[in-house]
């Protein structure tokens, strides 16, 4: 019988590598090696099964964020002794690559550089020489290009430069701001046309309490087992603050602050003890940014009508601009 191996892809985009760059990376615990299992049930089960072996409240996390593996490619390696590969990837918010999961374990699917020249010269030289880069990094092209996925890299409130960062990550260059943003949300001039991604996406208007509201929610509803933790699990209410502001790190593309007043005061809603998970799970729903000067920022979220709170359905128009690494390159 020909073994049939099941790997597992998890993919985020870190909000800066060490150029200060949005980038595509992916969760590889063991050495830079991805999940892996030999399948014994069916193989999205056998895909679920590894999205379990980081963690039962992770699981529950990926599983409340709308996150599933998602199938990518079939290669038959029965040649060379390995039998059948089925590949799946799964997307995940960037607060995960910064507490929930060994940070370490994180690596840069693609090398991005700021500008399209320079990219393009790099061309596929860009991507990671690691086992599936390359067929990850295009599964995730062809998902942002055609439909709405996007909104699975994001947190419940974004900016539009937050969710520019996704297909600058995944295309190698910094997209351009004002052409992106016309392509996603459309004009403000209501005869223009329609952005690709309006249909899926609603401006709010932050106020004092709103993301408050959130997160005690989100404690209230146990999403990812707090009342099973252990004391050695517990974290305080302000270890709690200050990992909520790390997870959105100072950069220009946000701009709320976990001490900022106006908007939220998380000392106020969390009082007692709670597990280190949820501080992270808080940080990948709801968007804890750091402050920055500045005019006033407009922020978005994921419509919540049941109808469109998919995260796998058709833009209204393909995002046209081509990814560097389907460049040559320089060698």
């Amino acid at each position: 019988m020909v073994p049939l191996r099941v790997v597992l892809v998890p993919v985020a985009v870190r909000e800066q590598n060490a150029d200060g760059l949005p980038v595509l990376v992916g969760y590889a615990p063991d050495d830079g090696r991805w999940l892996t299992a030999t399948a014994r049930t069916s193989p999205e089960q056998t895909a679920r099964d590894l999205v379990a072996t980081m963690g039962d409240s992770f699981a529950r996390l990926a599983e409340r964020l709308g996150s599933r593996p998602r199938p990518v490619a079939f290669q038959d390696n029965t040649d060379a002794g390995e039998g059948v590969t089925l590949l799946y990837t799964l997307q995940l918010p960037s607060a995960l690559t910064e507490g929930l999961l060994d940070a370490e374990a994180w690596h840069e699917l693609l090398s991005p550089r700021a500008g399209a020249s320079d990219a393009q010269h790099l061309g596929r030289d860009m991507i990671s020489d690691l086992d599936h880069a390359a067929g990850v990094v295009d599964y995730w092209r062809q998902q942002l290009e055609e439909r709405n996925c996007a909104l699975g890299f994001l947190p419940r409130y974004f900016t539009v430069r937050q969710l520019r960062d996704i297909y600058s990550a995944v295309w190698g260059y910094e997209q351009d701001p004002d052409g992106f943003s016309k392509w996603a949300l459309g004009a403000r001039d209501e005869s223009a046309k329609r952005g690709a991604l309006a249909a899926y996406v609603e401006e709010v208007d932050l106020r004092p309490g709103d993301l408050d509201d959130d997160i005690a929610q989100l404690l209230s509803e146990d999403p990812i087992g707090l009342s099973a933790a252990t004391p050695d699990e517990r974290v305080d209410g302000a270890v709690l603050g200050r990992l909520l502001a790390k997870l959105g790190k100072p950069t220009t593309a946000v701009g709320v602050g976990a001490a900022s007043t106006a908007v939220l005061s998380i000392g106020a809603v969390i009082a007692a003890p709670i597990v280190l998970t949820a501080a992270v799970a808080a940080g990948s729903v709801v968007a804890y940014q750091a402050s920055t000067r500045g005019p006033r920022r407009t922020w978005y979220r994921r419509r919540v009508d049941a109808d469109v709170d998919v995260l796998d359905r058709p833009l209204e128009r393909l995002y046209q601009p081509r990814p560097a690494w389907l460049y040559a390159g320089s060698s």
